[in-house]
């Protein structure tokens, strides 16, 4: 994602080069699960390390950038239950349970994305550009209207979330040249 990518590693550095993110797909959003049928429609859906986003790709669409950080964090869920039967056995077993809004994965994937608006939010707190107030889930974000095109970060923002750890796992020198090696996402 260009000029996203430097947030992509404020989101889980660990996760950047394991995880495929499909643009322009066609969701399943019907599901038969214990002999019920759910429909819920979707911008988004993972199915192990591969996120499927219905819309074609924007990079400097900061609705997509915030769908991944909520999308991640259900990558992050299907790890920590050790596969992806495990997963899906346990989300739709929550979610015949409490519906979507209520399901414990939806909002932790939630709060994840409240996290990352505040992340986000530090990140352009000196920013000169136009920016406007974004409310999302109760809250209010004060944010550029996208996310900068040719924006370079500051020795202080390299230092805080383009990790030398990072770096090496993207075989990158520098966070100019993560960001054009997360490019191929």
């Amino acid at each position: 994602m260009p000029n996203s990518s430097i947030f992509v590693l404020y989101l889980d550095g660990s996760l950047v080069d394991e995880v495929t993110v499909k643009w322009g797909s066609l969701l399943n959003d019907e599901w038969t699960f214990q002999g019920r049928t759910f429909r819920n429609g979707s911008a988004g859906q993972v199915y192990g390390n591969i996120i499927y986003i219905a819309e074609k790709r924007n990079p400097f669409d900061l609705d997509q950038l915030i769908l991944l950080a909520h999308e991640l964090a259900h990558v992050r869920q299907y790890r920590r239950l050790g596969n992806l039967d495990n997963y899906c056995r346990e989300y739709m077993t929550e979610y015949a349970k409490v519906g979507y809004e209520n399901n414990e994965f939806e909002q932790e994937a939630n709060f994840v994305e409240k996290e990352f608006l505040w992340t986000l939010e530090d990140f352009f707190y000196d920013y000169q550009g136009q920016k406007h107030t974004i409310n999302h889930q109760g809250s209010s974000y004060d944010l550029p209207k996208e996310l900068p095109t040719g924006y370079e970060p500051t020795q202080a923002e390299i230092n805080e979330g383009c990790t030398k750890e990072a770096l090496a796992k993207l075989g990158a020198e520098t966070c100019v040249e993560a960001r054009q090696i997360l490019d191929l996402f």
